[in-house]
């Protein structure tokens, strides 16, 4: 599945960014206008921006919670979030 929806996503031009790390979100006139990648710092330029971080929930996948961050300061309402540690 994950096979299909890139090979389409390429076809429609979408650039995708792997193991990639996202610094910021680029935000113009209350919208997701880009990215600034996080090793490189260069910046690229989008009519959307999808985040797909994973949860706060398990840090052991190596989610670090930024999904969260970008929401914040993209202006989006969030719920009081909670971690707990997995035995």
């Amino acid at each position: 599945v994950t096979g299909a929806l890139e090979r389409k996503m390429k076809s429609l031009g979408v650039k995708i960014f792997l193991n990639e790390p996202v610094r910021d979100i680029v935000i113009r006139d209350e919208k997701a206008a880009g990215i600034i990648l996080e090793k490189s710092g260069k910046s690229v330029d989008a009519d959307a921006v999808v985040i797909a971080t994973g949860g706060l929930s398990y840090p052991s996948t190596g989610s670090t919670g930024d999904g969260y961050r970008f929401a914040k300061e993209a202006g989006r309402h969030l719920f009081r979030l909670y971690a707990q540690k997995m035995m």
